[in-house]
């Protein structure tokens, strides 16, 4: 019974409440600061803590802070001369 008990409540915070506490703090940060949002969501692991819904919760917001701070992991859209 213990057992069952410690993985119900491994799943859950993996799932869970620390997770959804940086997203939300990370969601509240990223119009004003982008780079303090990444902070925060670098601090999760998504494959590993994350259910498949808020997996692309994660995923919008850390797509939305590397926008924002021009840091995508590529060459980003170049500005072309049309002379």
């Amino acid at each position: 019974m213990i057992c069952v008990a410690a993985v119900a409540m491994w799943v859950t915070a993996g799932c869970g409440r620390r997770a959804v506490d940086l997203m939300d703090r990370a969601d509240a940060l990223l119009d004003d600061r982008p780079d303090s949002a990444k902070v925060l969501l670098a601090q999760i692991n998504p494959d590993r803590f994350l259910c498949p819904g808020r997996r692309a919760r994660y995923t919008v917001l850390a797509t939305t802070g590397r926008e924002r701070t021009n840091m995508f992991p590529g060459p980003s859209v170049k500005n072309y001369d049309d002379t």
